[in-house]
């Protein structure tokens, strides 16, 4: 008999952004942004057990209102600004696996990323089994080649640019280029709670549009998403 494969989603969710306070519960079409992605991961019926990580008791109680688990209070040093994403995914994992069991995947999610469907879920699934990879990573393909991204000095100056030699090219000679864009970071098990660089393993991309793509960080992202939301 074929073994069925069990899923694990967690949902990371820190209160105190700067950019955009209180994005997590800011109303989206009527409801709180969390929400969203509460829905989406219950609806999807591929995950045997959908946790959140978060500093906040609102959050929490947010959870529980609409059946997900919330079974702890993610720690301070945990919380800040500065937390690495992989050191919460794993506290998380450590508490299931205590409590539970390993699962065969894992389903790192972000709530910041409402335009997410059920189908995405899915796909990324079909994908990461079809592959035999070891983890999916949600991209988007960008509107600008990415030798038109740098960084700049203090001074300005654009010295650093010289080596992609743009002047000298038209936008159709350079390479389609593509983003994370947030919403789907599905691995085994062992490619979060032991390796640190998510890239140096058996990791494929699965692209999703523009219009399911936009990761919520300030308050155009915000106007951005709700654009696309209304065309839906």
């Amino acid at each position: 008999m074929k073994k069925k494969i069990k899923i694990l989603a967690i949902i990371l969710a820190r209160s105190g952004s700067k950019q955009l306070p209180n994005k997590n519960t800011k109303l989206f079409f009527r409801k709180p942004l969390i929400c969203h992605t509460f829905e989406v991961l219950k609806k999807s019926k591929i995950f045997h057990r959908i946790i959140l990580s978060t500093n906040s008791k609102k959050y929490i109680k947010l959870a529980k209102k609409n059946k997900i688990e919330a079974p702890f209070v993610r720690p301070k040093k945990l919380s800040t600004s500065k937390s690495n994403a992989i050191d919460s995914l794993k506290h998380a994992m450590e508490y299931v696996k205590k409590t539970d069991r390993e699962y065969d995947y894992v389903q790192y999610v972000m709530p910041t990323t409402p335009l997410k469907e059920v189908k995405d879920f899915k796909k990324a699934l079909q994908l990461i089994i079809k592959k035999s990879a070891d983890m999916i990573v949600s991209v988007s393909k960008s509107s600008k080649p990415k030798e038109w991204f740098n960084s700049i000095g203090k001074n300005r100056s654009l010295k650093t640019w010289a080596k992609y030699s743009i002047s000298k090219k038209n936008r159709q000679e350079f390479k389609d280029a593509y983003s994370i864009n947030g919403c789907i970071y599905l691995a085994k098990w062992n490619v979060f709670f032991k390796k640190k660089n998510w890239f140096k393993q058996k990791t494929f991309a699965y692209v999703m549009p523009k219009n399911r793509s936009i990761d919520i960080d300030d308050i155009n992202d915000f106007r951005e998403a709700e654009y696309y939301y209304k065309k839906k």
